[in-house]
C-alpha cells in the first residue's frame, strides 16, 4: 500500500488504495476499505 497519510490522521484500516490522501484528523476505522486515488478530507470519519 502507497498512500499519503497525514501525521494527525488516524487509520485502523490496512485497505486503503495505492495514491489516496488521508488530511489531517480524519479517521479511518479498521474495517473501511477506501479506493485507489482518493481523497478523505479534514476530520472525516470514515466507518464502513
Amino acid at each position: 500500500m502507497v498512500f499519503f497519510r497525514h501525521p494527525t490522521a488516524v487509520v485502523e484500516s490496512e485497505d486503503i488504495g495505492d495514491g489516496t490522501k488521508i488530511w489531517h484528523f480524519a479517521h479511518v476505522r479498521e474495517k473501511a476499505r477506501i479506493g485507489g486515488n482518493c481523497a478523505v478530507g479534514k476530520s472525516a470519519y470514515i466507518v464502513l
